[in-house]
C-alpha cells in the first residue's frame, strides 16, 4: 500500500510539472524556496519547467527530422532510373508525396518552434522582471542595492537580458548529441574512412579553440584601450572648457590617437586569425567535407550519387551543429560570471511585515552571506523599545548601544548634525537594519516617509490613498493639514490629475506635501518622518507641524528626524544623535539645562533661525502656491517634442542604415571584397556542379571529378578567406577613421550639445566589432542566397522563378505590414521607457525604508506596466510569426513545385540535378532564417551611427576654415582691437560693444571685473575666440586672429588662472605636453619661478601628478606658479592673468616674477578693483554694458606688501 502511495505521489508531481496551465506566482515560488531551501536558479528553472519541457520535445523532433533528412534524400534519389515506364513514374510520384509530407511536417515543426521561442522569450522578459520585483520586496534593504544597480543601468549585464538568452542556449545544448548521431551516420556511410572526418573535426576544434583564446586576449587589450579613451574623454568633458583655454586639444588627441594606433596595430597583426576564425565558423563542414569526399571516392570507386549526396548533407549538418557548440562555449563564460554575481549578492527573507534578524537563522547559508546573525532574539509588538541595541547596514556597523522606549501619544524628535545617524535610526525603527546585539521590540503597524520622496503613475488621489480603504473624512482632513487644499483646487482636474512618469510637471514643494499626505493618511500606531520639512517653505512647514503632527496624529507615536531645532523644541522627547550613538535624550527644557550637545546645537542655530507662526499665513500661501505646476507651456512642449521624437525613431534608424551603407561602400575596397564573397560561392557551386552534374559524370572519371571538385572547393575557401581578410581590414580602417574624426570634433570643438555624442561614441566603440561582424554576416548570407539562385538556374528554372516571386511577395509583405510593425515598435519603445522608469523608481524605493502599503501599491503599478508592455510586445511578435509563416509556406510551395517538376520530367531529370536542387534549397533555408536574426542584431547596433556620421562631417568642414601661421609668431605681442562687437552666448552672456583699443608690446594692461574663479573673463573669451564676432576684429602683431586656427591661436597665449592645469596629468605633461624640451630646461624654469624644490622632493619628480602634491602646496596658491613656469618655457609673448584669488604672499611673488622674468611680454590682467596686481598696470579699464570705460585707481590706497627680495634677504640674515 505504501508503494502505491509512493507511485501516486510521483504521478501527481509529474502531472503538476507537465500540465500546469499557468506560471506559478512569485508567492508560491518563494514559499517553495523557503520550505525546501532551494537556490535562486532553481527558481528560474522551476518557473519555466513547462516551457523547458515543451521546447525540449520540439527540439528533439526538429533534430530527428533534420537527421533523417539525408536518409530521406537517399531514399528519393534511388527512384531516378531514367526509365519511361509508367510504374517507375508512379513510384516516383508516391515517393515525392512522402518526401513532401516529410518536408511539410519538418517546416511546420520549425515554424511552431520559432513561434514558441518568441512567446517564451517574451514571457521570460516580463515574468522574470516581475519575479525580480517580487524578490526585491522579499529581500532586505542591503540586498536591494544590488538589484537597484543591475536593474537601473542600461547595459547588457542585466539578469533579465541573460535569462532571455536561455531558450537559445537550451536548444543549442541538443547539438552535442546531434553531432554524435551525425557522425554515426557518417560512419555507416563511409565505413573505415570514418576516422578521417572525425580526426579533421578534432583538428578544426583544437585549432579554433587556440585561435579564439589568442583572439580573446588580443580583444581584451583592444577593449582596455577603448575604455582608456572613453575615460579620458569623460575627463575632458568633466573639465569643460579648460582644455580649450590651455590649447590642450592636440595633446589629448595625441594620447587618444596613440591609443587608437596601438589598438590598430594589434588588430592589424591578428587579421589573419580573424579571417581564419570566420572561415571556420561558416565553412567548417566544407573544410571537413573536401578530404573526406576524396578519401571516400578513392576507397569506394563505385560510390553512387545518393551516397555522395547523403555525405554532403551530413557534413552541412555537422557544420550547423558545430557552430551551435561554439556559440555555447562563447556564452558559458558570461553566464558563469552572471550566475556567481547573482548568487553572491542576493539574500532572501521571509515574506512578513516584521523583517527581523531572527528569521535569518532559518535560511540557507547560501542566502545569508550579507547578513549578520543577532546575539539576542527580537520580538514584535504594538510598541517600540530598544535596549542596548546595535544595528548593521550595507555600509557597516552604523548604530551603537541604543536604548529608549516610546509611550502612546509621544512626539519624538531625532536631531544631530549631518551624518550623525538620524536616518539610520528611523530605518532601524522600521525593521530595515540588521540587529547585531541587544534587544529590539518593533511595531508591526507603522507608516514612514524617507528622504527620497517621489510620486508614482496614477492620479494624485491614488498617490495618497494607495491601496488602502478610502475614508472621505480622513482624506479631507489630511489634505487640509498638509496645506494641499488651495493647490488641489487650482488644478483643473483636482485630485484626479494624472501623474506621468516621463513628464514631471509638479513643483518639489507640492510633491513633498503629497508624499507627507500619503504617510499621514495611513492609520498606524507609529509614524516615522525623515526630514519632513526639508524642501518646504517656512509657512507650509509650520502649518504641517501644527495641523498634522501635533493635532491630526496626536493619538499616535510620531518620530521625525530633523535639523530644524525650532520644531524639536516643541516635542515631548528629543533624541540627540552623534556618530551613531544617542548621546542625549529628554525634553527640550531638560537638555538645554544640561548645556550639552543639544544646547550647543540649539544656541548655534538660534542666530540664523527666524521661526514664528505666521498670522498672515493664508495670504502668503495664496501668493506662493496657487499653482503646483511648473511652467505648463514648457512641459507641453517637452511632451510634444518627445512624441515627435518617438515617431521619428525609425526614420533615424533608416537614416543611420543609409549613412552606414554609404560610409561602408565609399571605400573602394568594399565592392571588390564583396566580389570575393560572390566568387567564393561561384567556385563552391561549380565544385558541386562538377561532382553531381550528369554532364561531367558522362565525360570524366570519378577521380577527375573529385580532383576538380577538390580544386574548386579550395579556390572557394581561399576566396572566402581573402574576403574575410579584406573585410576585416576595411572594418578596422573604417571604424578607427570614424572614431578619430569624431574624437577630433568632440575635443577641438567642445560644446555641451555635443556631450551626448561622446556617449554614443563610447557605445559605438563597444559594439563596432559586433556591428561590422553582423554586416559581414549579412553579406555572407546574401552570397549564399545568390549561390542558391545560381544552382537553381542550372537545374530547375521553375523553382528559380518561384524564388524571384517570393522576393517580390516578401517586399509586398514588408510594405503592407511596415506601418503596423513600426507602430507596435514605437509603442513598445514608449511603454518600455515607462516600464524602465517605473522599475528604477521601484528598486530605488526598496533601497530606503518605506511602509508596506506603499511598497504593495508600487508593486501593483509595476505589474500593470509589465502586463501592458507584454501585450504590446505580443502584437509585434504576431507580425513576426506571420512573416515566419509566410516564409514557411513559400518553402513548402518551392519543394512542391520542384517535386512536381521532377515527376513530370522524370525521364530527363538526373539524380545529380535533384542533389543540386536540394543543396540550393539548403542555401536558401540557411540564408533566409539567418538573415532575419542577424539583421535584428545589426539594427540593434546601428542606432546613433547617423549622429556619429554627421559629427564626423564637421571634421572635414573645420579643416578648411583656418590656416596656420609662422612658428615664431607673435614676435612682439602687440594687440590692436578695432571696433569689436561680440555676441553674448549662454556660456558667456556678457558682450563687448564697439571696443577700440591698442596695447603696445611689453605693456601691462588691466580690466577690472567681478571676481569669479570658475568663469573666464568676457574680454579674454573674445581674445581666445570663444564668442562670435558681430563686427570688427583683433590684430595680434598685425595678424587677423579670425584667420588663424583657434587652437593654434590659443597656444600662443599663456592663459593663467586657478584652473590652468590638469590634476590628473603629471608636472611634465602640464608644462611640456608635446615633449619639446628636455628635463634640464624644465628644471631651469621651475627654479626661476621658485618651485623647483617642492617638485624635486616629490616621489616621482617631474612625473608626479598634480593631485599628488601636498595639500599645503595647493591651498597656499603656490601651484599657480606652474603656469608662469610654462609661460617661461614656451616663451609666450602675451600673458592673460584671469581672476587670481590667491594669498597675499603669492601675489607678491607673482609681482616680483613679472618684473624680473616677463619684462618683454605683454601682460593682460583681469581682476577685481582691490587686487594688488593693479599696481603693475598704468592702463586700467572697466567694461560696463559692453563699452569700455577708463578708470584711474589711487595706487596708494592699496596695501603694498614688502618686496619679495627683502623678505628673502631677511630670512637669510
Amino acid at each position: 500500500m505504501s508503494g502505491f502511495h509512493k507511485k501516486n505521489s510521483w504521478f501527481v508531481i509529474v502531472k503538476d510539472f507537465i500540465f500546469s496551465k499557468n506560471l506559478d506566482s512569485p508567492e508560491v515560488l518563494f514559499r517553495k524556496i523557503e520550505n525546501d531551501k532551494k537556490t535562486l536558479w532553481w527558481l528560474f528553472f522551476y518557473s519555466y519547467r513547462r516551457q523547458i519541457l515543451f521546447l525540449s520535445i520540439l527540439q528533439i523532433l526538429f533534430l530527428s527530422f533534420i537527421l533523417c533528412f539525408p536518409l530521406a534524400i537517399d531514399f528519393y534519389l534511388k527512384f531516378f532510373l531514367r526509365s519511361t515506364s509508367p510504374i517507375v513514374q508512379a513510384r516516383l510520384f508516391s515517393a515525392s508525396l512522402y518526401l513532401l509530407s516529410f518536408v511539410i511536417l519538418f517546416i511546420f515543426i520549425i515554424y511552431f518552434k520559432n513561434k514558441y521561442l518568441l512567446n517564451w522569450v517574451r514571457t521570460i522578459k516580463y515574468h522574470s522582471w516581475y519575479i525580480m520585483a517580487k524578490l526585491c520586496q522579499e529581500s532586505q534593504k542591503n540586498s536591494n542595492h544590488f538589484l537597484y544597480k543591475n536593474f537601473t543601468e542600461e547595459n547588457e549585464q542585466k539578469i533579465i537580458d541573460k535569462c532571455i538568452e536561455f531558450p537559445k542556449i537550451l536548444t543549442n545544448l541538443f547539438s552535442f548529441p546531434a553531432l554524435i548521431i551525425s557522425y554515426y551516420f557518417i560512419y555507416k556511410t563511409m565505413g573505415q574512412s570514418f576516422f578521417i572526418p572525425l580526426f579533421l573535426l578534432l583538428i578544426v576544434f583544437i585549432f579554433q579553440f587556440k585561435n579564439e583564446f589568442f583572439l580573446t586576449k588580443k580583444f581584451q587589450k583592444i577593449y582596455a584601450l577603448s575604455q582608456f579613451r572613453s575615460q579620458l574623454l569623460k575627463k575632458i568633458f568633466t573639465f569643460g572648457n579648460r582644455v580649450r583655454y590651455l590649447a590642450m586639444e592636440s595633446f589629448f588627441l595625441r594620447k587618444i590617437n596613440l591609443s587608437q594606433d596601438y589598438a590598430h596595430k594589434i588588430t592589424k597583426n591578428i587579421l589573419n586569425n580573424i579571417a581564419l576564425s570566420r572561415v571556420i565558423i561558416y565553412t567548417s563542414g566544407f573544410i571537413i567535407l573536401i578530404p573526406s569526399v576524396v578519401a571516400f571516392v578513392v576507397i569506394n570507386k563505385n560510390a553512387s550519387i545518393a551516397s555522395l549526396t547523403e555525405l554532403v548533407i551530413l557534413f552541412i549538418l555537422v557544420a550547423h551543429f558545430y557552430s551551435n557548440i561554439i556559440y555555447l562555449f562563447s556564452k558559458s563564460k558570461t553566464w558563469k560570471t552572471n550566475y556567481n554575481q547573482f548568487k553572491s549578492h542576493i539574500s532572501l527573507a521571509k515574506q512578513a511585515q516584521v523583517k527581523n534578524v531572527s528569521n535569518q537563522e532559518e535560511w540557507s547559508e547560501e542566502f545569508s552571506n550579507i547578513l549578520i546573525n543577532t546575539k539576542s532574539k527580537t520580538h514584535s509588538a504594538a510598541q517600540l523599545i530598544f535596549n542596548k541595541a546595535s544595528f548593521f547596514s550595507s555600509s557597516g556597523l552604523c548604530l551603537y548601544n541604543l536604548s529608549f522606549e516610546t509611550k502612546p501619544g509621544m512626539l519624538i524628535a531625532v536631531v544631530g548634525q549631518s551624518g550623525s545617524g538620524k536616518s539610520d535610526l528611523l530605518s532601524a525603527c522600521a525593521g530595515e537594519l540588521n540587529l547585531v546585539s541587544g534587544e529590539a521590540i518593533f511595531s508591526n503597524n507603522f507608516e514612514i516617509i524617507s528622504r527620497n520622496f517621489q510620486l508614482f503613475e496614477g492620479t494624485l488621489r491614488e498617490n495618497i490613498i494607495l491601496n488602502r480603504e478610502f475614508d472621505g473624512r480622513r482624506y479631507i482632513e489630511t489634505i487640509r493639514s498638509c496645506a494641499l487644499e488651495e493647490e488641489m483646487n487650482a488644478l483643473v482636474d483636482g485630485d484626479e490629475t494624472t501623474v506621468e512618469l516621463l513628464n514631471e510637471k509638479f513643483s518639489v514643494n507640492f510633491v513633498k506635501k503629497v508624499c507627507l499626505a500619503r504617510t499621514i493618511y495611513g492609520k498606524a500606531d507609529y509614524y516615522f518622518f525623515d526630514k519632513p520639512f526639508h524642501e518646504l517653505s517656512k509657512e507650509d512647514a509650520s502649518h504641517i507641524f501644527n495641523e498634522a503632527l501635533q493635532k491630526q496624529l496626536s493619538s499616535s507615536i510620531r518620530i521625525f528626524a530633523t535639523e530644524k531645532l525650532e520644531f524639536a523644541s516643541l516635542c515631548h522627547h528629543i533624541l540627540v544623535m552623534k556618530d551613531g550613538l544617542i548621546v542625549e535624550q529628554g525634553s527640550h527644557k531638560t537638555l538645554v539645562e544640561r548645556s550639552g550637545t543639544y544646547a550647543r546645537l540649539y544656541y548655534s542655530s538660534a542666530d540664523s533661525r527666524r521661526f514664528e507662526f505666521s498670522q498672515n499665513y493664508q495670504g502668503k500661501r495664496l501668493q506662493n502656491t496657487i499653482s503646483p505646476l511648473i511652467d505648463t507651456a514648457v512641459e507641453d512642449n517637452r511632451s510634444r517634442e518627445g512624441h515627435i521624437g518617438e515617431n521619428k525613431y525609425f526614420r533615424s534608424i533608416f537614416d543611420s542604415l543609409k549613412y552606414f551603407i554609404k560610409f561602408y561602400f565609399k571605400d573602394r575596397r568594399a565592392l571588390p571584397s564583396f566580389g570575393l564573397a560572390l566568387l567564393s560561392q561561384l567556385f563552391l557551386c561549380t565544385a558541386f556542379f562538377v561532382l553531381f552534374s550528369e554532364y561531367f559524370q558522362e565525360r570524366l572519371t570519378h577521380i577527375w571529378q573529385v580532383s576538380l571538385f577538390c580544386s574548386f572547393s579550395l579556390l572557394a575557401l581561399t576566396s572566402f578567406f581573402y574576403f574575410h581578410f579584406k573585410n576585416a581590414t576595411i572594418n578596422m580602417i573604417l571604424g578607427s577613421s570614424l572614431e578619430k574624426k569624431v574624437y577630433d570634433v568632440l575635443i577641438k570643438d567642445h560644446k555641451h550639445d555635443l556631450a551626448y555624442t561622446a556617449h554614443y561614441l563610447e557605445e559605438f566603440s563597444q559594439v563596432k566589432e559586433k556591428l561590422f561582424a553582423n554586416f559581414t554576416s549579412l553579406l555572407v548570407r546574401s552570397s549564399f542566397f545568390i549561390a542558391g539562385c545560381f544552382l537553381l538556374s542550372i537545374t530547375n528554372l521553375s523553382a528559380l522563378f518561384l524564388v524571384i516571386a517570393m522576393i517580390a511577395f516578401i517586399s509586398v509583405f514588408i510594405l503592407f505590414y511596415k506601418a503596423k510593425f513600426f507602430h507596435a515598435q514605437v509603442k513598445i519603445k514608449s511603454e518600455f521607457s515607462l516600464l524602465f522608469k517605473s522599475s528604477k523608481n521601484y528598486f530605488e524605493l526598496f533601497t530606503q525604508a518605506h511602509s508596506f502599503s506603499l511598497r504593495n501599491f508600487v508593486l501593483r503599478k509595476l505589474k500593470e506596466k509589465i502586463e501592458i508592455s507584454q501585450k504590446i510586445s505580443a502584437e509585434k511578435d504576431k507580425i513576426i510569426s506571420l512573416f515566419i509563416q509566410f516564409v514557411s509556406i513559400f518553402f513548402c510551395i518551392l519543394i512542391a513545385i520542384s517535386l512536381a517538376y521532377f515527376v513530370a520530367y522524370y525521364d530527363t531529370v538526373s539524380a545529380g540535378s535533384v542533389t543540386l536542387s536540394v543543396i540550393a534549397t539548403i542555401f536558401f533555408f540557411q540564408a533566409i532564417f539567418n538573415i532575419s536574426t542577424e539583421l535584428n542584431s545589426f539594427m540593434l547596433c546601428l542606432p546613433h551611427f547617423e549622429n556619429l556620421m554627421r559629427t564626423s562631417l564637421l571634421h572635414e568642414a573645420n579643416e578648411d576654415l583656418h590656416y596656420s601661421t609662422s612658428e615664431y609668431w607673435p614676435q612682439k605681442g602687440s594687440l590692436r582691437i578695432m571696433s569689436l562687437t561680440t555676441q553674448g552666448t549662454e556660456e558667456f552672456p556678457k558682450y563687448l560693444r564697439n571696443l577700440d583699443l591698442f596695447i603696445a608690446h611689453g605693456k601691462r594692461f588691466a580690466i577690472v571685473e567681478e571676481s569669479d574663479t570658475n568663469k573666464i573673463s568676457p574680454f579674454f573669451a573674445s581674445l581666445l575666440l570663444f564668442v562670435p564676432f558681430q563686427s570688427g576684429t583683433v590684430f595680434l602683431d598685425d595678424e587677423d586672429i579670425l584667420r588663424i586656427n583657434p587652437i593654434e591661436l590659443r597656444n600662443r597665449f599663456a592663459y593663467i588662472s586657478l584652473n590652468s592645469f590638469f590634476p590628473f596629468l603629471s608636472v611634465r605633461e602640464n608644462l611640456d605636453p608635446f615633449e619639446y624640451f628636455d628635463d634640464s630646461e624644465i628644471w631651469t624654469v621651475l627654479n626661476r619661478v621658485g618651485i623647483a624644490q617642492p617638485v624635486a622632493i616629490l616621489r616621482n619628480g617631474l612625473n608626479s601628478k598634480i593631485e599628488e602634491f601636498p595639500n599645503q602646496f595647493i591651498w597656499s596658491g603656490e601651484l599657480i606658479l606652474l603656469s608662469f613656469a610654462k609661460a617661461l618655457l614656451h616663451a609666450n609673448k602675451v600673458l592673460l592673468l584671469d581672476n587670481l584669488s590667491i594669498p597675499e604672499e603669492i601675489e607678491l611673488r607673482i609681482i616680483d616674477l613679472i618684473e624680473r622674468e616677463f619684462l618683454d611680454a605683454t601682460i593682460l590682467i583681469s581682476t577685481d578693483s582691490k587686487s594688488p596686481l593693479l599696481q603693475l598696470c598704468p592702463d586700467i579699464i572697466r567694461i560696463d554694458n559692453g563699452e569700455m570705460v577708463r578708470i584711474s585707481v589711487d595706487k596708494n590706497s592699496y596695501h603694498i606688501p614688502i618686496p619679495y627680495e627683502e623678505i628673502e634677504n631677511t630670512r637669510q640674515h
